[in-house]
């Protein structure tokens, strides 16, 4: 969360529900589809509920289902590692 707060440009949006599950792991999106949809769609009205345009996180399972259920939304769904690079690079510039 600190090294987030430190890339320019970005506000952190506390999401009190940001430990509950995606539904993409443990093999529930593979092997249970319908609950794992159940699970992302409670996670999405979370994530909207913050009122933020861009949701962060570190697990790659959760950045695949979350881009999912965001399509058609203008929500940017970015894999921690990477914003944290992108933002390193921009620095070296």
């Amino acid at each position: 969360v600190e090294l987030l707060k430190m890339i320019p440009g970005v506000e952190y949006i506390e999401d009190p529900y940001k430990n509950r599950c995606c539904g993409a792991g443990g093999g529930v999106r593979a092997g249970q589809r319908e609950l794992s949809q159940k699970i992302a769609n409670t996670k999405k009205e979370y994530i909207e509920a913050t009122g933020a345009d861009m949701v962060t996180t570190e697990c790659p399972f959760c950045t695949i289902q979350i881009n999912d259920m965001m399509k058609g939304t203008e929500m940017k769904v970015r894999y921690i590692p990477d914003l944290l690079a992108e933002s390193y690079r921009k620095g070296e510039e």
